[in-house]
């Protein structure tokens, strides 16, 4: 969840009725190794929903409604934008990595790739 949640920071966890969970929202899930994890809800699909973590290329296999914990009261509105709208997930990740101006170049550069991998990806798909 870097760069919203450092892995293993303490969050607070309160427990919502899967019906109330939305698209964007940061809980905590069960896994079926028995780990519970923080990650973003990028899909909802009945029963089943997806996570990812904002760091995460790739979406984590679905889980059932039923292995939610309940949602992580400090989410972070980028990563909530960027589940919403993907497209926009370099920007706000470049964007986040930026805490102090000696920050910006690695910033820009980590812009500049995600950009470039992303018209590479959209070429191949042609």
């Amino acid at each position: 969840m870097r760069p919203t949640i450092a892995p293993g920071e303490s969050v607070a966890v309160r427990p919502l009725p899967p019906a109330r969970l939305r698209v964007g929202d940061v809980v905590a899930v069960l896994s079926a190794d028995g780990t519970v994890h923080a990650h973003r809800l990028v899909r909802i699909d009945g029963a089943r929903l997806w996570t990812r973590g904002d760091g995460a290329p790739a979406e984590d296999p679905p889980h059932a409604t039923a292995a939610v914990v309940g949602l992580v009261r400090r989410g972070g509105r980028g990563g909530a934008l960027a589940a919403r709208s993907p497209r926009l997930a370099p920007l706000l990740g470049a964007l986040g990595r930026i805490r102090r101006v000696g920050d910006a170049p690695g910033a820009a550069a980590a812009l500049a790739l995600a950009l470039a991998l992303a018209l590479a990806r959209a070429r191949r798909a042609r």
